[in-house]
């Protein structure tokens, strides 16, 4: 599994106190037949800006400052802003 790790900050005047925050966003690649595939640093880099476009597109009033990729033994304990 792939994480990707945001900082996210919105663009609205009505939050001056907390106008940025971390979000978490994961993603697990597949082969055509469905199976899992190895995922890494570059895949992420690559298939992270599909996501973070995604996420984006559903949140207009949040713009992106940061992100990173971190492959993930699914756990979320490991997560690491």
């Amino acid at each position: 599994m792939i994480l990707i790790l945001a900082t996210v900050c919105s663009i609205l005047q009505a939050e001056p106190k907390k106008p940025c925050k971390n979000i978490v966003l994961s993603f697990a690649e597949e082969a055509v037949d469905g199976t899992p595939m190895g995922l890494n640093q570059m895949q992420c880099f690559l298939q992270g800006q599909v996501e973070i476009a995604k996420w984006q597109e559903s949140h207009p009033n949040w713009m992106l400052a940061k992100w990173h990729c971190k492959v993930s033994n699914g756990k979320f304990d490991d997560v690491d802003l």
